[in-house]
C-alpha cells in the first residue's frame, strides 16, 4: 500500500510540474521517495531483495554516475543529477513491487491532463504547444511512452469482451495522438512507428506485404523529412561534439548532467546546447563508457525477461521510449526518466531475485542507519533548495544594483550550499562592483577569490577566467594574458 501511494503520487505530479524541470520539483520528488523508503524500512521485518539479472549492472551504473561527480565540468549539476538517478533507481525497484492499475491510473490521468491542455492551447493560446512541459519535444517524448501503452493495451482486450474497457483505451489513444500532432515532433511519430513494429514482433502479428509496404513508407518518408529539417544538421554538430568529449574523457566522462557545461569547450562551432539530443552519446560523454555499457546490458537484461500479457504493452512502451533517446533528450528530463523507470520496473517484476530477510540486532542497526541516512537526504535537499533560493534572491538585488542585500542574500545561500558556482559569480560581480563605486583594491582580491572557487567547481565556463582578466588587466599583465587564454 505504502509503494501505491507514494508512486501514484509521483507519477501523477512529476509530469505537471513542468515536466519536473525545475530545482524545487526535483527536491518534492527526494523528500518523497526518501519517506517511502523510510516507511517500508521501519516495517516489523526487513526483507532486501537482490534481483540476479539486474542489480549488478544497475550498481555499476551508479557507481560510475558517482564518480563523474569528481571529475564533472560541472559539480554542482552532477551531483544533483546523481540524485536524480538515485530516485529512478528507487522508483525502479519499487515498480517492481507495484500493480497495473496503479501504474495506468497514475500516468493516463497525467497523460489526459496534459493531452487536454495542450488542445486546449492550440485552440486559445498559440500555435505553440508544450502543454505544460518545457517545450514541445519533452512533451512529445513522453506521448511516445503512453500513445505505445495504450496502443497495447487496447489491442490486448480486443478479444476479451471488454467494450467499455476498449472504448475507454481507444479514446484515450485517440487523445494522446491528437496531442502528438500538436507537437510537430517527427522523432516521436518515429518512436511510436517503431513501437507498433515491436507490438507486431512481441505478438507474433504477420501482416499482409500491402500493409507492411504501406508502414515502410511512411517510416521511410519521415525518417526522410526528419533528415532534411535544419535542427537535423544541428543534431548532427552535437553528436560530434560529444564524441569529441567521449574520446578526449573515455573513462570517467566530463561528468553526469554537466554536458552542457562540457560542451563550451568540446563544441566544434558556435551553436550551443545544454544536451547532446541523443541520451546514449549523453549517457557516455557524461559518464564515461564503463558506465554507458553497464547501462546498456541492463537495457539488454531487462529485454531477456519473459513477456506475459500483463508486461507486454510495458515492453513495448519503453521500447519505443529508448527509440526516441536515439534522436533527442527526453529521457534526461526527470518526468519522462520517471515514467521510463517505472514501465522498466513493471517489465521486470517477474525477475528471479534472492530475498534477504533482516532481524533481531541487525534490523535495529539497520533501521537507526537507514534512518540517519534517509534523515541526511532530506537535510542536503531542503538545503539545496534554499541554497538556490537565496541566490536567486540575491541575483534580484544585485540586478537592482542594491549590492549590501545581494550580498547578503548570497553569503546566506553559500551556508546553505557550497557547490554552486553560480553563488560564486554573483559574489565575485558584487565585488567588481564595489570595486567600481569605491576603487579599493581589497575588492578585486575578494573577487578573484571568489573567481578561483568558481573555476574549481566549473572548468569550463569562460566567463570565469574573462573576469580574471578584467581584475588583472591594470595590475597583473600576466595573469590578466592567463585569464583570457584560459576563456579561449
Amino acid at each position: 500500500m505504502v509503494i501505491n501511494l507514494f508512486l501514484t503520487i509521483i507519477l501523477t505530479i512529476t509530469p505537471l510540474f513542468s515536466a519536473s524541470w525545475n530545482l524545487w520539483t526535483q527536491i518534492i520528488i527526494h523528500i518523497l521517495l526518501y519517506l517511502c523508503l523510510l516507511l517500508l524500512i521501519l516495517k516489523k521485518e526487513i526483507s532486501i531483495p537482490f534481483y540476479k539479472y539486474t542489480t549488478i549492472p544497475l550498481l555499476i551504473f551508479v557507481f560510475f554516475c558517482f564518480i563523474s561527480i569528481f571529475t564533472s565540468a560541472n559539480i554542482y549539476e552532477s551531483r544533483n543529477g546523481f540524485l536524480n538517478i538515485i530516485d529512478c533507481i528507487i522508483i525502479y525497484f519499487l515498480a517492481k513491487n507495484s500493480d497495473e492499475k496503479t501504474i495506468l491510473t497514475s500516468i493516463l490521468i497525467s497523460g489526459s491532463i496534459l493531452s487536454l491542455y495542450a488542445i486546449y492551447q492550440r485552440i486559445f493560446i498559440s500555435n505553440y504547444i508544450p502543454s505544460l512541459m518545457v517545450n514541445p519535444n519533452i512533451f512529445a517524448g513522453y506521448l511516445v511512452g503512453i500513445i505505445c501503452l495504450t496502443f497495447s493495451l487496447f489491442f490486448k482486450n480486443l478479444n476479451k469482451q471488454q467494450f467499455i474497457k476498449n472504448i475507454f483505451y481507444l479514446l484515450l489513444f485517440l487523445l494522446f495522438i491528437t496531442a502528438l500532432f500538436l507537437t510537430n515532433s517527427i522523432a516521436a511519430w518515429l518512436s511510436v512507428i517503431f513501437g507498433i513494429y515491436i507490438f507486431l514482433y512481441l505478438n507474433n502479428i504477420k501482416i499482409s506485404s500491402k500493409y507492411r509496404l504501406i508502414i515502410i513508407t511512411v517510416s521511410i518518408s519521415l525518417l526522410i523529412y526528419k533528415i532534411i529539417e535544419k535542427d537535423s544538421y544541428n543534431r548532427v554538430i552535437w553528436w560530434l561534439s560529444a564524441f569529441k568529449m567521449i574520446w578526449k574523457n573515455p573513462l570517467s566522462g566530463v561528468g553526469l548532467s554537466a554536458f552542457g557545461d562540457a560542451y563550451q569547450k568540446y563544441k566544434i562551432s558556435g551553436l550551443n546546447s545544454i544536451y547532446a539530443h541523443n541520451y546514449y552519446l549523453q549517457i557516455a560523454a557524461e559518464i564515461g563508457i564503463f558506465g554507458f555499457f553497464s547501462l546498456i546490458y541492463f537495457f539488454k537484461k531487462i529485454f531477456s525477461e519473459i513477456k506475459t500479457n500483463d508486461t507486454i504493452p510495458f515492453f513495448i512502451a519503453i521500447g519505443a521510449m529508448l527509440f526516441h533517446g536515439i534522436f533527442d533528450y527526453s529521457l534526461a528530463i526527470p518526468a519522462n526518466a520517471i515514467l521510463f523507470w517505472t514501465f522498466a520496473g513493471f517489465t521486470s517484476k517477474n525477475e528471479e531475485k534472492y530475498i534477504f530477510k533482516i532481524k533481531g540486532n541487525k534490523r535495529t542497526i539497520i533501521n537507526w542507519l537507514t534512518v540517519f541516512l534517509i534523515s541526511l537526504g532530506v537535510y542536503s535537499s531542503i538545503n539545496i533548495f534554499l541554497g538556490s533560493r537565496e541566490m536567486a534572491r540575491g541575483k534580484y538585488f544585485l540586478d537592482e544594483k542594491n549590492l549590501d542585500i545581494a550580498q547578503e542574500h548570497i553569503e546566506k545561500s553559500l551556508n546553505f550550499d557550497k557547490y554552486n558556482p553560480q553563488t560564486y559569480l554573483y559574489l565575485s560581480d558584487i565585488y567588481q562592483q564595489l570595486f567600481k563605486i569605491t576603487k579599493y583594491q581589497s575588492y578585486l582580491y575578494e573577487s578573484e577569490i571568489e573567481l578561483e572557487k568558481a573555476s574549481k567547481l566549473q572548468k569550463y565556463n569562460s566567463k570565469v577566467y574573462f573576469d580574471t582578466y578584467l581584475n588583472n588587466e591594470r595590475k597583473d599583465l600576466k595573469t590578466a594574458l592567463y585569464g583570457l587564454k584560459k576563456g579561449l
